[in-house]
Order: structure tokens, then C-alpha cells, then sequence
């Protein structure tokens, strides 16, 4: 808590706190580079199954996406996201 007294003090920060019962999941193409929509068809998809996302983060490169939800949903997103992007078996990106 030392690293943050100060910004605690001028109220840049309102508290520090942990989730502890989360999980990250990543998804990786070479594809979602050049491929408009590809975070909001995941979203969107996650979304339609009552999936809430509690943290995004996208590298430089944008070839992966890595999202925070809890740790409850993780089957069911990957079962999501996996059908979203391998629809018959065959990768959108």
C-alpha cells in the first residue's frame, strides 16, 4: 500500500482492491490484425450468454485479445468464443 499512499491521499485513487476468483482467457489470430469487428463478435457473443467481461486488453501486435471474466463463466466462454471463431470446425481468423 506504501507504492500508493500518496495517490490515495490526493484522491487520484479511491482504494485498492483484489478479485480473486477470476480467470484471463486469450484469443489468438494472425487474422483479427486486419479483420474489422472481431472484439465486438466476441463481446457481443459473451454478452448473449450472460458472459460479463471485466477487463479487455489488446497487444501492440492485435494479434490477441485477453479478457478477464470470473471464474464461474470460464467453461462456458471458452465454449463461446470457440464456436464464435471455429464454426465447423474451420477458424475465422
Amino acid at each position: 500500500m506504501d507504492t500508493f499512499s500518496r495517490e490515495l491521499e490526493i484522491k487520484d485513487i479511491d482504494r485498492i482492491w483484489a478479485t480473486e476468483e477470476v480467470v484471463i482467457i486469450t484469443i489468438v489470430g494472425a487474422g483479427m490484425r486486419n479483420t474489422p469487428g472481431v472484439a465486438g463478435r466476441i463481446f457481443s457473443k459473451l454478452g448473449s450468454n450472460g458472459i460479463n467481461v471485466i477487463a479487455i486488453a489488446q497487444g501492440s501486435s492485435e494479434v490477441s485479445i485477453s479478457l478477464v471474466i470470473a471464474r464461474q463463466d470460464e467453461e462456458k466462454a471458452v465454449r463461446a468464443i470457440h464456436e464464435l471463431i471455429v464454426p465447423n470446425g474451420k477458424p475465422l481468423i
